[in-house]
């Protein structure tokens, strides 16, 4: 988590004592574990980190796991988890996994995990150790003005990613969604997501297109002049488009078990805070984390208001900040970002306090290790690592276990609105940058360097709501989809090429059957979508039952196999056929504009249908229990009658009669398993 220094100012804080805030029923209370300390690196460090995050009644840790993008041999380098993509830290292994083995601990624990990540500083030195992918591409960092054309250079003591570049936003997206794919965490968390000075930026090789530079003005040998508003605006969309489309690659990501993951960044609060935002060194170093907020790009905002209750005006500078962050949070969460490495344990908790009495969803205390201040000075202030910290939080604060506070905007059932994202390319497959997409009457966005848009806050029902969805770019035909299903608390996308024609579906099968024993749930099935025609089929799939679902709901296909799994849930069903009807339907598409696909789930009995001795016959002796069970017509059923209502109507009636005497066989006459059918 990047310290403050222009925190560490001078002052005192307000004489606030405030009570302890009333017992929370949901609050995120979370801690930091930075890579330079201990926390992660081994069994015995993630055991302790756990314990002590217990202790204190937390229920969130947030390790950072990627804090550069080599392996140069420094423990803090690398990737802490096993990676495809970012080579491993030394305190991964073969044998050890330091994220599988903390999901686990903290699982056990009723902890969530949120992973901690520096999207842009890759290295300290260039190329980047053991890093392939970044370390043939020197035109994917970026340098201040002066350095413009010579090749990789230090920024504030690291190379630094080209935010603007379509294929650095695509890596920093290849990592985040490995992460959720493959780990079952809680959540993402982006730090440093802004440029580092405010003279940065700027393309290490003018040749790469790309760049940040060359997507302003297609020139990349010209910056513009220092201070020149548009250019400036153009670095803060940068960074914009890394957060929004985060915002759309995680919650697509349907099968990490704990979704909604949620997404966080760490927010610029330097000094006191400004009157108006754009007064603020957030929006000084691109960072227009007020706009997130009101986009409803992130979760949940983490000022990192690191500030020494015991030197004025600081203490005021917090409270300020803590009603400027609640002021600007919209309909979002803000948790706290809280310094104890520089506070006593005492200010700490008046601080902790005061942020959530004044109505913070939560506290992020930095950092688990560094807990307090070793001496109350203003200047060059050491710390300790001082672990009676959690118990005396527990006492004063965090009194008794809580869950994370729920995002209803997340959730289907209390949600109001939803998110449309794709991408955008040409009739070649080329991105198309900056083409005006407009979903509805909603303001329009624009796509990002490797053709992404994403559409936030679009008013939605659980049921769905249909949008026109509008795509222009200049010197380029225009491209539409009559009725995109926007779906409340949910993500959905749509692709476009723009110049192509309309696509056509085609299904793997137009028939599933199944047969299984009752009381048994189906096995998982799965068919193919593809689209055969031209540009995107953008489906949407629905069934027509409650015994069978189908993931995804929805999809977009260029050409390539779409596979969709059924998943049922059949264990109600009577002994019978059973038909579901699936439908997979694009109202762009060539006719017909919707398939289906039958499912048939043929549900029968284990052994003979009136077996009720299970000696493979249907005699006297199954008479005699049968007749025990008899209700009649809506007379419900028995107990231990279950398999005596062989139609499955819950009730053992005339018809159960019938069926019975079709299947009587006599003594030691085996009888035939489809008697009752």
């Amino acid at each position: 988590m990047a310290r403050s220094r222009r925190g560490w100012l001078t002052g005192w804080a307000l004489l606030c004592f405030l009570a302890a805030p009333a017992a929370a029923q949901q609050q995120f209370r979370c801690l930091w574990g930075e890579v330079f300390r201990p926390g992660f690196k081994s069994t015995s460090e993630i055991d302790t980190m756990i314990a002590y995050a217990v202790q204190g009644n937390y229920n969130a840790v947030m390790p950072e796991l990627l804090a550069y993008h080599d392996n140069n041999g420094y423990t803090s380098h690398g990737a802490f988890w096993k990676s495809n993509i970012v080579p491993w830290a030394p305190a991964v292994t073969t044998s050890f996994d330091p994220l599988a083995y903390l999901c686990q601990k903290a699982r056990e624990n009723n902890i969530e995990v949120h992973v901690w990540i520096v999207p842009f500083r890759a290295s300290t030195a260039w190329p980047p150790a053991g890093n392939s992918r970044l370390g043939t591409r020197p035109e994917y960092v970026s340098v201040a003005s002066a350095d413009i054309n010579t090749g990789p250079k230090l920024v504030e003591g690291a190379y630094q990613l080209d935010p603007g570049s379509p294929d650095v936003q695509d890596y920093i997206m290849d990592i985040i969604r490995e992460l959720v794919t493959n780990y079952p965490i809680d959540g993402i968390n982006l730090d440093h997501i802004r440029y580092e000075t405010t003279n940065a930026g700027y393309p290490a090789h003018t040749w790469y297109t790309g760049s940040t530079l060359y997507r302003f003005n297609g020139n990349s040998s010209t910056p513009p002049p220092t201070g020149n508003t548009s250019w400036d605006n153009f670095r803060r969309r940068t960074i914009d488009e890394i957060v929004r489309r985060a915002r759309a690659e995680i919650a697509s990501i349907r099968t990490n078990p704990r979704q909604p993951v949620r997404l966080t960044a760490d927010l610029i609060v330097f000094g006191d805070a400004p009157a108006s935002f754009t007064s603020s060194s957030a929006y000084g170093l691109f960072q227009n984390w007020q706009y997130w907020m009101q986009q409803g790009y992130l979760d949940a905002g983490i000022p990192m208001n690191y500030k020494m209750e015991h030197c004025p005006p600081q203490g005021t500078w917090y409270r300020n900040w803590c009603g400027k962050a609640i002021l600007w949070k919209y309909n979002r969460h803000m948790y706290m970002g809280q310094a104890g490495y520089l506070n006593s344990k005492e200010n700490s908790v008046v601080q902790m306090q005061y942020a959530l009495a004044a109505g913070c969803e939560g506290i992020s205390n930095y950092n688990y290790w560094q807990t307090v201040i070793s001496s109350l000075v203003c200047s060059s202030p050491g710390w300790l690592n001082d672990v009676s910290f959690y118990p005396y939080v527990r006492d004063n604060v965090f009194t008794s276990p809580v869950a994370t506070p729920a995002m209803p905007w997340r959730n289907p059932a209390t949600a109001t609105e939803g998110t449309i994202w794709g991408r955008v390319v040409n009739t070649s497959g080329t991105p198309v940058d900056s083409a005006s997409v407009q979903v509805g009457a909603l303001t329009a966005v624009q796509t990002d360097g490797a053709g992404y848009y994403v559409v936030t806050l679009v008013p939605a029902s659980a049921g769905g709501t249909n949008y026109t969805v509008s795509v222009t770019k200049s010197g380029l035909p225009g491209g539409s989809h009559p009725a995109a299903k926007v779906f409340a608390g949910d993500v959905v996308r749509y692709d476009f090429e723009l110049g192509g024609g309309p696509p056509t579906i085609q299904l793997s099968t137009n028939t599933i059957e199944q047969t299984i024993y009752r009381r048994d749930n189906g096995l998982n099935d799965n068919f193919i979508v593809r689209n055969i025609g031209d540009g995107f089929l953008n489906y949407t799939i629905t069934d027509n039952v409650n015994w069978l679902s189908v993931v995804p709901f929805q999809g977009s296909s260029g050409g390539e196999d779409d596979t969709i799994t059924i998943k049922y849930a059949t264990t109600s069903l009577g002994f019978g056929d059973h038909l579901a009807t699936i439908t997979v339907a694009d109202p762009a598409a060539t006719s017909p504009t919707q398939k289906t696909v039958t499912v048939i789930m043929h549900v029968v009995a284990r052994g003979v249908p009136g077996d009720f001795n299970g000696d493979s016959d249907v005699d006297i002796e199954d008479f005699g229990v049968f007749q025990k069970c008899l209700t009649g017509p809506g007379g419900g059923l028995l107990d231990g009658c279950a398999d005596a209502n062989l139609d499955g109507d819950n009730d053992v009636d005339s018809a159960d009669t019938q069926k019975f005497l079709n299947c009587l066989t006599a003594p030691e006459i085996p009888g035939s398993i489809t008697c009752a059918d």
